[in-house]
């Protein structure tokens, strides 16, 4: 099957500890902009970047999550990385997916793309496959590095507003090599700010789904955990 011909699914990861608002609203944005059917939401199982012990078991983060996606139509919940185990490496997810007859649209947020060179085979990664940028409400990040001014600067397609999939210049959507930079006004969220939140007994009013606050409550998860645990996304 041709590049062009394969279904085209958004993919968005992380580690979900919690998911929150501004995931979600970041996946609906995403899949409004490219007229996309699906978008699959993908918890890690080990995040690389992030010191050993410090996430939530998976079951707790894939259960906030199958929580959150009820009532969200064309959102859906993949436990694939959870299920590999191991460290979990955005490459091998979209080859995965390819190897199904997917063309995978890998959503990150616009603060990564300064560390994209430290992610596993990030060359391969930016030349085989499509990614897009989702601009956070923070400070722009400089693409200094020598191997990001080589490899993404150039791939880099800012789009004014959000256009359907269909509208879009060149090759088909998911035909790989691009990095589609998307404002979509996602909030000013940050998991660490929920963990910490959670740790002192705060409500998280607008910040998680109630089904997803009421499941920290009951479980009574980030109670002992102080401080923040690293990066919001992970390099991977």
């Amino acid at each position: 099957m041709s590049r062009g011909a394969r279904r085209v699914v958004g993919v968005l990861g992380g580690t979900f500890d919690p998911v929150h608002a501004g995931h979600l609203h970041a996946a609906r944005a995403v899949r409004r902009a490219f007229a996309l059917p699906r978008l699959l939401l993908v918890p890690c199982a080990v995040p690389p970047h992030k010191p050993a012990g410090t996430v939530s078991d998976a079951a707790h983060r894939v259960a906030m999550l199958r929580l959150a996606l009820e009532h969200e139509p064309g959102l859906e919940l993949d436990t694939r990385e959870v299920a590999r185990g191991g460290i979990s490496y955005t490459i091998e997810t979209l080859e995965s997916l390819a190897r199904e007859g997917h063309a995978p649209l890998w959503v990150l947020g616009a603060d990564e793309l300064a560390q994209l060179h430290t992610w596993h085979r990030f060359e391969t990664l930016v030349r085989e496959f499509d990614l897009v940028a989702v601009e956070r409400p923070m400070p722009r990040c400089p693409l200094e590095h020598p191997a990001l001014r080589r490899h993404v600067v150039p791939r880099l397609l800012v789009l004014a507003s959000a256009p359907p999939g269909a509208s879009l210049p060149g090759p088909p959507l998911g035909a790989g090599g691009r990095i589609f930079c998307l404002r979509t006004g996602s909030p000013a969220i940050s998991a660490s700010e929920i963990r910490e939140r959670a740790r002192l007994g705060l409500p998280l009013d607008a910040l998680v789904p109630e089904t997803v606050a009421r499941y920290i409550r009951d479980h009574g998860l980030y109670r002992g955990r102080v401080g923040s645990t690293g990066p919001e996304e992970d390099g991977r």
